[in-house]
Order: structure tokens, then sequence, then C-alpha cells
């Protein structure tokens, strides 16, 4: 199975990239008068729930990742990234690790989906297509800001000693 780091400035935590993605993605919506009847804070809030809800189960968090030289020498770009993306990768940032499945697109369509069937049924009805696009799109674009590739992630004597001690993703700080 293919895993990814995603790496966060430390004062940013997995739940303001999250938070981030269903902002953005409810501006562009908005924007584009997508929705059928007049949105308010719950209609939102169901919104950033879901892709919550749906996004987490992927994430991991261990102890020890990101501490060590290795965690970052060897992070490079992912199919979502910009080029020279992985100059971008700091010591200092949070590190999460992101299980997408089958792959990334999988679970891009996976997450577009989720977040789709949330707003259903305020959606007009002839736009529920394109609405699916523009969330795609907008969260591969967030995503891919944080999301790195790292071919020795999870296979260095550090990383079998950390994964037997995983953190909590949600509340995570720098030790």
């Amino acid at each position: 199975m293919a895993r990814y780091q995603i790496r966060a400035p430390e004062n940013v935590v997995i739940e303001d990239i999250i938070r981030s993605m269903a902002e953005k993605s409810w501006e562009i919506l908005t924007a584009w008068k997508v929705f059928a009847v007049e949105t308010d804070a719950e209609n939102f809030q169901l919104f950033r729930k879901a892709l919550y809800g749906h996004i987490v189960p992927f994430v991991r968090s261990y102890k020890l990742c990101g501490l060590s030289n290795i965690c970052l020498d060897e992070s490079g770009d992912t199919p979502w990234s910009e080029p020279q993306h992985a100059l971008h990768a700091s010591p200092q940032d949070l590190v999460y690790h992101l299980f997408p499945g089958k792959d990334l697109e999988d679970f891009l369509e996976q997450i577009s989906k989720a977040a789709c069937d949330a707003i259903a049924s305020i959606v007009k009805p002839d736009w529920k297509h394109q609405v699916f696009s523009l969330l795609r799109t907008t969260f591969r674009t967030i995503l891919g800001e944080y999301l790195y590739s790292n071919p020795l992630c999870g296979k260095t004597e550090l990383c079998v000693f950390s994964s037997s001690s995983p953190q909590k993703v949600i509340g995570k700080k720098r030790n």
C-alpha cells in the first residue's frame, strides 16, 4: 500500500488543512451559485464533518515521525504537487502519513464523492456533476500543497520503532 507524507508547518495541524479544504470549497461553490437553497452554518458544518470523517481514517501519526533527518532527506514531489515542491519541506514540519488505499486518484474520488453526497440535497440538480469536479480540483490543489512522497518513509529502523507508538491524529502538536 502506498504511503505519503502530509507535511504541515509546525503551527498547522491536520484539522486546519481539512478546514481549509472545506472553507475554500464552500467559497467556490457559493461563488458558482450551485446551491438550490440559501445555505447556512449548519449546511457548512455537515459538509465539513463529512469531509473530515472521510479523510481522517486514511491518516496516521506516530510519535517519532519527522524528528529525524531521514524523514526529510528523501522527500519528493507527488503527482499533485508543483515542480520543486519538495524544496518546501522543513525539519520543523509536523508529519502525518496518508495511506490513500489503492492510489491517490482513488482517494481523491472517495473524498470528493463523500463531500458531494453531504450536500446533494441542497445542490441544484443540474449542477451535481460540476460540483463533483469543482470539489475534486479544489481538494487536489489544497492537499497537493502538503503532500510529499518519501520512498524511505516507514522502512527504516526508526520507523519500525515509531510505528509501535501511534499518536492520535487529531490534536497532534510538536513534542
